[in-house]
């Protein structure tokens, strides 16, 4: 569950996926194995991303130029735009929308979780997911890209013949298409509101795995009267002083556990303020299920 790499270039590799969402593609070599799988796929691979103007200003044709980026930017966003345009080389369509989904979906499997496209996600970072076969919950992730596909993204990215790049042409949808709700896949906004739920009456003990951990004050509120133990990524600076909150070097999962009631896992931070983005936690209340992701916990200290 918790072991990135080997299972994604599987997915990419053999198991041929055709639904991709990654906030960040910056890995060359995964991005050609999805260049290859295109070919040979009658289903065309469909993708979606996250390319809103703070990130698409840096990785514009002057980049080297711009004084005010740091190099690890200008490094990490020349291999965006190198993928992006691999990409559209292959004639692979791309939609933008604030996607801060993580999720890889083929015919008969599915992965949600934390990890990106990415050489720091794939290599160091410890990242977290969980993988659907064939069943309901991966017809649910199906329909849901679908979802985000037709209702939620705001531009399809397009080549650039002008700058040897590319850029984004909007799109337009019905603004009163409705979005479809899926009771174990949760957006923010409802992660948020279940959370509340469920601590209102939970008694016991709660771990949450996140990058950075920034809650609401009404959460912020149960969880002081609770066991809670917090891990974040050990470069987050720590603002809730009054939390147990151990850091962790280069954690990027993000999980949440009430007991062996509930888990939550994907691609959502403990954060919740104004700022929204596309993603999606998967709740589960199964024993076994909840039971494996507790098993794997351990990999995350390691």
């Amino acid at each position: 569950m918790f072991k990135q790499y080997g299972m994604i270039v599987e997915t990419i590799g053999k198991i041929y996926p055709t639904l991709i969402s990654s906030y960040i593609i910056e890995d060359e070599e995964l991005t050609e194995l999805i260049c290859q799988k295109s070919l040979q796929l009658p289903q065309r691979v469909w993708i979606l991303t996250d390319l809103r103007n703070e990130v698409l200003d840096r990785i514009d044709e002057q980049i080297s130029d711009n004084v005010s980026i740091s190099e690890q930017y200008q490094i990490t966003d020349e291999r965006k735009k190198t993928c992006l345009k691999m990409l559209l080389n292959a004639n692979i369509p791309i939609r933008s929308g604030g996607f801060h989904l993580k999720t890889y979906i083929s015919e008969q499997y599915a992965y949600l979780g934390s990890c990106n496209l990415t050489r720091g996600s794939l290599d160091f970072n410890k990242e977290a997911g969980i993988v659907f076969i064939n069943n309901s919950q991966h017809q649910s992730l199906i329909n849901l890209f679908q979802q985000f596909w037709q209702k939620c993204s705001k531009d399809e990215v397009i080549p650039d013949s002008n700058n040897d790049g590319f850029r984004l042409r909007s799109l337009f949808h019905n603004s009163q298409d409705k979005y479809t709700n899926y009771p174990n896949f949760l957006t923010s906004s409802q992660y948020q509101r279940d959370l509340i739920e469920q601590l209102r009456n939970f008694k016991g003990e709660v771990k949450i795995y996140s990058r950075s951990f920034q809650p609401s004050a009404e959460i912020a509120n149960y969880l002081r009267l609770l066991n809670t133990n917090i891990f974040i990524d050990s470069s987050i600076s720590v603002i809730n002083q009054n939390f147990n909150i151990q850091k962790i070097k280069y954690l990027h999962a993000k999980i949440t556990i009430l007991g062996n009631q509930i888990a939550y896992i994907g691609g959502i931070n403990f954060n919740f303020g104004d700022s929204y983005s596309h993603d999606l936690m998967y709740k589960t209340t199964d024993t076994k299920e909840i039971n494996q992701i507790i098993s794997k916990l351990t990999s995350l200290h390691l």
